[in-house]
Parts: C-alpha cells; structure tokens; sequence
C-alpha cells in the first residue's frame, strides 16, 4: 500500500464501525433495563438507545485503535461490563468487529498519581478522536469530557463530584 493508498483515522473507524453496527445488543439491553436492581439498572428505552448507540461509537474506536488507552466513563463502564459478562456474545463480538478480544483495564488512572495523570491525557485524546470520527462533541452525561489530574485525583480520594450539565 502506498502513503497515497493509506487509510485515513476517518475511513480505519468506518471501516470498524460498519462492523460494529452488525452486533445484536437485544440481550445486553433486556438486562440493563430491567427494573429490579438485583438483574439490571432499570435505564429507560431512551436513555438506553443513547447509550447503546455511543458504546458502538466506543466500541468500535477500541477495536480500531488498540494502541490507544480509551477510558470509559461510569456508564459506559456498566454497559461494556454487561457486554463483557456475556461472555460467549463479547469473544463473538469482539472477534466479529476486531478479528481478536478486546481486553478491559479497570484500573486505568487509579493506581498512582503518574496513572492519573496518563488517564487524563488519553481521556483528552479520546475526546479528539472522538471529534475526528464522529464530527461532533461526545454527549457530556455519557462520555468524560473536560477531566482533570485534580478530578481524577478526587476521584480517587473518594472527593469527586460531577458538575451538572
């Protein structure tokens, strides 16, 4: 392949979110919408469409770009766990859109302060690729935008509260 012929940011995510859009999510979203808090989280159809739309978008940036560290936030987190927890569906899933699994760090800006501070430069980088594949801002209630090393660390601290949008 040439530098003439190289596949652009834009056309890599298309390409992986084509892919992505193929998934069948009527399972994960039954469990993460049911209302007793001992099966699911009891989300609305709405909120739950949102949220079912951006983790495709996350989804499919993960498998894209797996040398990139992408953070997802409290509710994305949730979701991606329910997709992981079925375990059969997310080795499918993962090997349908990325030809391979793709693994969870859970832990990623907790361990240290120098951990924290990465965490917030992905969570920036993110927030621009973002921006490059989709065209616009990710939504503030589903994705982290505008974070901080002082957020993170009050995370950590138990201190952290998000500002309303």
């Amino acid at each position: 392949m040439s530098s003439d012929d190289a596949e652009t940011i834009e056309q890599r995510f298309a390409r992986f979110a084509a892919r992505t859009n193929d998934l069948d999510f009527a399972n994960l979203r039954c469990k993460v919408m049911h209302p007793n808090p001992n099966v699911g989280y009891g989300w609305s159809e709405a909120f739950t469409d949102r949220l079912e739309a951006e983790y495709r978008i996350f989804f499919s940036m993960h498998a894209a770009f797996p040398e990139l560290a992408l953070p997802p936030s409290r509710v994305m987190d949730l979701f991606w766990h329910e997709h992981i927890l079925d375990t059969r569906a997310y080795f499918t899933d993962c090997h349908h859109v990325a030809g391979r699994y793709l693994h969870h760090l859970p832990y990623f800006g907790m361990r240290n302060p120098e951990d924290a501070s990465l965490c917030v430069d992905a969570l920036n980088s993110e927030r621009q690729l973002y921006l490059r594949c989709v065209g616009k801002e990710p939504p503030r209630d589903l994705w982290i935008v505008g974070f901080t090393v002082d957020d993170m660390r009050a995370l950590v601290a138990g201190r952290y509260v998000p500002v309303a949008v």
